[in-house]
């Protein structure tokens, strides 16, 4: 298999059209991260989360998705969802990188990259004085996931261990 780097467009699933994306084409990459992960959601959460994903909206506490995609041929490659919220340790918004997946032949040929690129230029919105409103970007990913990790570690440094407890 090639190693070269692969043309990729990313994307807003924000009011994608259907024609461009159906559910059926973002599921099978969604189900694809989810496998990777040992895991599965009901079809009907899965649902609700691609409606969340790309119906037209301005609510600040959104999901936001973006999808990257063969220029050409319009295939899917890859996707990455995020959010932004507040922080406690200033007055900026911080950005969470909470899901990022390839195809797994396209791991390591710069589609990754470029979804992180896509999440980085969201995230530099400006206020009414000029300034930067995102203060961070950050995701965490799982200490076995190495061919992620070699990707991450171009871009920062893990300072920070995350522990979570899942609720009822």
């Amino acid at each position: 298999m090639s190693r070269d780097r692969v043309r990729v467009e990313v994307v807003s699933l924000r009011g994608i059209a259907p024609e461009e994306l159906s559910f059926d084409a973002w599921d099978a990459l969604w189900v694809g991260y989810l496998e990777f992960y040992k895991t599965s959601l009901p079809e009907a959460t899965r649902r609700e989360t691609f409606a969340r994903l790309t119906e037209r909206t301005t609510d600040k506490d959104a999901i936001h998705g973006l999808l990257a995609r063969d220029p050409t041929t319009c295939e899917p490659l890859g996707i990455a969802h995020y959010l932004f919220h507040k922080s406690t340790w200033h007055t900026d918004t911080v950005c969470y990188l909470n899901d990022l997946f390839t195809k797994a032949g396209v791991r390591g040929r710069g589609v990754g990259r470029a979804l992180i690129d896509g999440v980085r230029s969201a995230c530099d919105v400006v206020n009414e004085e000029g300034e930067h409103k995102v203060r961070r970007l950050y995701w965490s990913t799982q200490q076995m996931n190495q061919t992620a990790r070699k990707l991450y570690d171009t871009y920062a440094y893990p300072e920070f261990i995350q522990y979570r407890i899942n609720l009822p």
